[in-house]
């Protein structure tokens, strides 16, 4: 009688604590987003001389108010490497720096493709 109590006990106390948990998860994104009345996109890219000469993309969309709820989307930056083509060089979410050494590049963002936009120059 004992153990069949216990095991009811620790059944009910696995339930409560999976709901709890799955009640923390759905309500951490609904958290993030009901702080945003909008957002601001910012997709760039460019040469940049300080600190130092590199090229640089950028992709997030700004919570508007703020703070927070900021969405970071995958970045690419591609160099023209001689007879070897397009190679990427740096990745990142929401934003992507390399070290300008000379040469072309193509980059990527969740609104543009490399296809759509002409190669740029650094150095």
């Amino acid at each position: 009688m004992k153990s069949h109590l216990m095991a009811r006990s620790v059944v009910t106390a696995a339930m409560l604590v999976t709901a709890t948990a799955g009640a923390l998860v759905t309500a951490s994104p609904a958290a993030a987003i009901q702080q945003c009345q909008g957002y601001q996109l910012q997709a760039d890219y460019g040469v940049a001389t300080a600190p130092n000469l590199h090229v640089y993309v950028d992709d997030i969309d700004y919570c508007i108010p703020g703070p927070g709820g900021n969405l970071f989307f995958p970045v690419t930056i591609s160099k023209y490497v001689g007879n070897s083509g397009w190679q990427v060089v740096a990745t990142g979410q929401g934003s992507a720096t390399y070290a300008c050494t000379g040469g072309r590049f193509l980059y990527t963002t969740s609104v543009t493709t490399a296809q759509n936009k002409p190669a740029f120059y650094c150095g």
